[in-house]
């Protein structure tokens, strides 16, 4: 996983590699992890092949998400 500084946001964009189709990433994580990310192309052309994550929510949640993305990954 590749996770540049977000500098302060409340968010962060995130790839993984090998998987450059955010939308259809984006997909299978809601159906298969419960994980609601957006995917980058949404925010312009720059953003394809990212993934975003706001992480502007309580720190039980954003702990639940993460777990989740991990068990996705592994």
């Amino acid at each position: 996983i590749v996770v540049p500084d977000a500098g302060g946001a409340m968010y962060v964009f995130f790839r993984i590699e090998g998987r450059n189709d955010t939308l259809a990433l984006a997909r299978d994580l809601v159906e298969t992890a419960r994980l609601g990310l957006a995917p980058g192309g949404a925010f312009g052309p720059e953003g394809e092949g990212w993934l975003r994550w706001c992480h502007a929510v309580e720190e039980h949640k954003l702990r639940d998400g993460v777990e989740r993305l991990r068990r996705y990954l592994a």
